[in-house]
């Protein structure tokens, strides 16, 4: 299998780091409800870098699938913010 593209640049680096996020999302989920912030943010932070990486791949079923885990996150990350104490 070849590719056009250099394998080492920039997006390279981003969907590894955006997998790394998932991953610590996935991790923050299983360890319970008291790191929900914790699993929506670096969800958030994942979803942003690989929808970033489908753009510039031009894959539309990775940027379809991370703008709409955004649009189900930022409900998340808006009523953590809103609960005090």
């Amino acid at each position: 299998m070849t590719t056009t593209r250099n394998p080492w640049d920039w997006s390279w680096y981003v969907k590894w780091l955006a997998s790394a996020c998932v991953l610590a999302a996935v991790l923050a989920r299983s360890a319970g409800v008291d790191y929900h912030q914790i699993d929506v943010w670096f969800s958030f932070m994942g979803s942003v870098g690989w929808l970033a990486v489908g753009v510039y791949w031009e894959d539309r079923a990775v940027i379809l699938l991370n703008v709409v885990s955004m649009l189900l996150l930022v409900p998340g990350m808006l009523s953590v913010h809103g609960k005090t104490g």
